[in-house]
């Protein structure tokens, strides 16, 4: 079922789980735009150069993070969206917000494929922790390679997450792991973890037919492209 179904509801009315993620979406946002205003009124009253300086870049950064959560809020409507389009939006802003500046290489190979807007927003929240993780992680936050590899075919769509830094021998099975596999799960799908010496490999699997609409189905691949977003 998709998430954004409610055999109950008018199509104007959000399911209450929704509701409530678009508040509080709502809230964080008027957070860090307020935080934003209040650097930014400090910079312009700072009598100290080095002072002005420092609030201006936290406000910038601020408003780069501020980015990557509207990224990825909650999508509006039922039409079908285009995942690799969505996957290097969030790409973007993550490379932008807080990779870049570590060092990190971030490079998407995407893939075009249509689905619910749903299955691309929780795939979306799933490989944006999955990228945090391979960085903190994987990477130290110090200068490295994180791959996202989109690959289509008839019957599933893949996501692999995949970084250049060193794999924990037994890791440990924490939030950020339920969570991906709730997201995934909750859209039809899988996600599996492989760990070796050039790194860790996570790849979440959806079924393609059976949570697309019947005109997507039978879509016919997409060419393979890439991105890079190391700046």
């Amino acid at each position: 079922m998709s998430l954004f179904h409610n055999a109950g509801a008018s199509e104007d009315r959000l399911p209450a789980a929704l509701l409530m993620i678009e508040e509080l979406s709502h809230r964080a946002l008027n957070d860090y735009t307020s935080t934003i205003s209040m650097l930014r009124l400090a910079a312009d009253e700072a009598g100290d150069s080095g002072a002005r300086t420092a609030l201006i870049d936290a406000a910038q950064s601020m408003h780069e993070r501020a980015q990557t959560f509207r990224a990825l809020s909650a999508p509006q409507g039922h039409v079908p969206l285009d995942l690799a389009d969505y996957l290097e939006t969030v790409c973007n802003v993550l490379s932008t917000s807080c990779l870049a500046s570590a060092g990190i290489r971030l490079t998407l190979t995407r893939e075009s494929v249509r689905l619910p807007a749903d299955c691309c927003w929780c795939l979306g929240l799933a490989v944006t922790e999955l990228i945090t993780n391979a960085a903190r992680h994987g990477l130290g936050w110090d200068e490295g390679d994180i791959r996202v590899e989109m690959s289509v075919s008839d019957i599933e769509v893949c996501c692999a997450v995949t970084n250049s830094g060193c794999a924990v021998a037994f890791p440990r099975v924490g939030r950020g792991h339920r969570i991906i596999t709730a997201l995934v799960a909750g859209i039809g799908g899988r996600a599996d973890w492989s760990f070796g010496l050039g790194g860790v490999c996570a790849a979440l699997r959806i079924p393609r037919a059976s949570r697309s609409p019947p005109d997507f189905a039978s879509q016919v691949k997409g060419e393979l492209s890439f991105c890079h977003f190391s700046q």
